[in-house]
């Protein structure tokens, strides 16, 4: 391993705590805005953006044991917020999908949720805002990246 590279583990090891901690507490205020809880609000998240999605997926996506993806999701089933059904190219797999009240609930809170960003991005100036956006994208460029190499190894 070179100097450098292990110069850079320290440096993550310095920084990654703390947007761990940024991100955490983005989470919890954002979950607030729909009264859930942040894992509740994570699965609603990607149910939303992917559609259809089964356990086993969400168990994959938020890097969770299957117990604790089927807790959360049969949590979500009892309050209406989510329903199952057969796939129609398989009888054997269960899909998840939102009800029309969570997409409701969802779309009831995008103002508030912009307002959580909107807060962040308030405190610092265009170019900063631009700086800040651009640089999330590129690390979410390398995280999808590393995730693919993780997969593949």
């Amino acid at each position: 391993m070179s100097n450098q590279t292990e110069k850079n583990i320290q440096r993550l090891g310095i920084i990654f705590p703390e947007i761990q901690r940024f991100f955490h507490n983005l989470s919890v205020e954002v979950s607030k805005t729909g009264d859930f809880t942040i894992a509740q609000y994570r699965v609603l998240s990607l149910l939303s953006h992917f559609g259809k999605m089964t356990v086993n997926d969400l168990k994959n996506h938020l890097n969770i044991a299957q117990s604790s993806a089927s807790g959360i999701v049969d949590r979500l089933e009892q309050i209406g917020l989510l329903k199952r059904s057969t796939s129609i190219t398989d009888k054997r797999v269960t899909q998840l999908e939102l009800t029309g009240k969570a997409k409701k609930i969802l779309l009831q809170n995008v103002e508030s949720m912009d307002n959580v960003y909107k807060k962040i991005l308030e405190s610092l100036n265009e170019d900063d805002q631009n700086e800040m956006i651009n640089s999330f994208e590129k690390l979410l460029q390398l995280i999808h990246k590393i995730e693919v190499k993780h997969y593949r190894d």
